[in-house]
């Protein structure tokens, strides 16, 4: 995009030019490299919300809480209709822009109606999830997907909490406990008969984890087990939503810091140390 006398900004335009991208069912993740020189920026207005993650070089913003210049992992959330002139202040600039869909915007109609820079956990994770992903790998999708939930639930979190969990919540802990593949954000809130960002913000506020933590806690949980019972491990690998056994080898070591077959060796020992020390004992008696 060039810097001309247009000054409007349609959803998911910005000035620069996108060299990688994801688009998520609720959002839409772009990487982008800034193209508009810092004082040819012109005064602008987004209208859609979105988030903006500095990347690379030294950003300009007139967002609530900045620094004069904001580093890289800064994280910015503007309303939808903000006029602004933030630009970077360095030659070089690259931002991850977080685009709400259509569909998400009424949920973040609870969020400050001014650009403000969010003092957020997740920052340091949409980072971390746009450079390990790439945003061009297929399976960054689902992970995505749920970064940009958890930051809608956070940016939009109503002041008032009830002391106790809603109801649902069990719903949809059972639903992801029960499920032999791993469920989408979506459809674990559809089980749950709530909105997926209202599925997020309880997730994180009664079991400290994003859906996608405790989806993928659950499933190395059934795993485990699965090898404890003395099933094949390919077998085990499907029967617990792993697309081969590689994928389970790769999930269950990360988990464990062991492979799956030598932690079946030492669960296989622990028992057979079990049963001869309940012999033993059954002898001396």
């Amino acid at each position: 995009m060039t810097a001309s006398t247009r000054t409007r900004l349609a959803p998911g335009s910005y000035y620069g030019r996108s060299f990688s991208r994801i688009a998520a069912p609720s959002f839409d993740f772009a990487r982008l490299t800034a193209t508009v020189a810092e004082r040819e920026v012109p005064r602008h207005t987004h209208e859609a919300p979105h988030f903006v993650l500095v990347l690379e070089g030294l950003y300009t913003t007139q967002a609530r809480g900045a620094d004069a210049l904001c580093p890289p992992g800064t994280l910015i959330y503007n309303p939808g209709g903000v006029t602004h002139r933030d630009r970077f202040a360095t030659q070089r600039g690259r931002f991850l822009a977080i685009s709400p869909a259509p569909g998400m915007w009424a949920m973040l109609e609870r969020a400050p109606a001014v650009p403000i820079v969010v003092s957020h956990p997740l920052a340091r994770f949409v980072r971390a999830a746009a450079a390990v992903a790439g945003l061009t790998h297929a399976s960054g999708v689902e992970e995505c997907e749920a970064l940009g939930l958890e930051l809608a639930a956070g940016i939009s979190n109503p002041a008032a909490h009830s002391r106790h969990p809603p109801a649902w919540l069990a719903r949809a802990r059972e639903f992801m406990d029960d499920a032999s593949e791993s469920p989408t954000v979506a459809q674990i809130a559809q089980a749950a008969g709530v909105h997926p960002v209202a599925l997020a913000r309880a997730f994180r506020r009664w079991f400290h984890s994003t859906p996608g933590e405790y989806l993928r806690r659950a499933k190395i949980v059934r795993l485990r087990s699965a090898i404890e019972r003395g099933l094949p491990l390919a077998d085990a690998a499907l029967a617990c939503g792993f697309s081969d056994q590689s994928q389970m080898t790769r999930a269950f070591t990360r988990a464990f810091t062991l492979s799956p077959g030598r932690y079946r060796r030492l669960a296989e020992g622990f028992q057979n140390d079990k049963t001869e020390t309940a012999a033993g004992c059954h002898d001396d008696a």
